[in-house]
């Protein structure tokens, strides 16, 4: 069935815009952080669960980006604070990849590494903890509402949680996770691998398996929303992008003149390049793909989102 394609004077009485939910750093970019040098894991530190993860040397989904990396036999997560709406389904969209276990470190424990991924309800802050959300570019203070393991592990605290066991490749797979936020108005978004047996440190009393892994691109919709309007958004350079996907087309919003529109499969290969912003995607196969949208007043920084056909 095709999706509606709203057109841009209904587009500005609809508040309901106002309310997808703003992830920070949801490519992953090596960016500054609040000390030491740039790295991927900007915007996704807690350092009472877990060290920070790292900007992986292999790269990310799409060259040149980069991917963020839980590194083997460590104790490294990822962890962010956002704001939803209450009972509100919601679908993250994500990239990851996991090395092959009989090609990286095997036999050394036979610990192999899953990764972990948890949506953390706000009901698991700790006493009275109220969250503040930086700005777009910022990087997090260093209070959280969740400061022990512990309490990330107990189901109570958890909306939903899926891992991911090596996938039988070492490219990266895309994955969704849908939830409803109940009567949460925060979520944490916390990832991590696991697998390791004892302790990483005195202070992390956990740690990953023999292999690392990495993840890339993350989505959060609003999917009551988008179920209702077909409508993706995504955020880059500060300006607001609208995608409207039709079933043989995509539809670009922006203020802006655009440079250039290319669509990606997920082996990094270029299938579709537009200089307009309705891109004819009638000839693709079904599957996932990434869109990268190059601004004329932004040369050279391009923004990104992942779409289904």
């Amino acid at each position: 069935m095709k999706k509606l394609i709203l057109s841009v004077s209904l587009l500005a009485s609809c508040a309901i815009f106002a309310q997808e939910p703003t992830v920070i750093n949801d490519e992953f970019a090596e960016i500054p952080k609040n000390s030491g040098s740039d790295c991927a894991c900007a915007g996704w530190i807690n350092k009472d669960l877990g060290d920070q993860g790292e900007t992986s040397s292999s790269g990310g989904l799409v060259a040149p980006n980069k991917a963020i990396k839980f590194d083997n036999s460590e104790a490294d997560v990822a962890y962010q604070e956002i704001a939803v709406l209450p009972n509100t389904d919601y679908r993250l969209t994500y990239a990851y990849r996991l090395q092959d276990p009989t090609g990286n470190n095997p036999g050394m424990s036979g610990d192999d590494t899953t990764l972990e991924i948890r949506i953390l309800s706000a009901a698991g802050y700790t006493t009275g903890y109220t969250p503040s959300y930086p700005a777009e570019t910022d990087d997090p203070i260093p209070t959280f509402g969740y400061v022990d393991i512990a309490e990330v592990e107990n189901a109570a605290n958890n909306i939903t949680n899926v891992t991911h066991t090596y996938p039988g490749n070492q490219d990266y797979n895309i994955a969704t996770l849908d939830f409803n936020s109940g009567s949460d108005e925060s979520i944490v978004l916390f990832m991590r691998g696991i697998g390791g047996t004892g302790a990483f440190d005195a202070t992390y009393l956990w740690k990953s398996g023999e292999q690392e892994t990495q993840v890339d691109y993350i989505t959060l919709v609003n999917q009551t929303d988008a179920n209702a309007l077909g409508v993706s958004d995504f955020t880059a350079n500060n300006n607001k992008f609208k995608m409207y996907q039709s079933e043989d087309f995509l539809n670009i919003q922006t203020d802006e003149a655009l440079k250039s529109a290319t669509v990606y499969d997920l082996n990094g290969r270029s299938m579709i390049s537009s200089d307009s912003k309705s891109i004819n995607v009638s000839a693709l196969a079904r599957g996932t793909y990434l869109l990268g949208v190059e601004l004329l007043s932004s040369p050279g920084a391009i923004s990104t989102q992942l779409f289904s056909k």
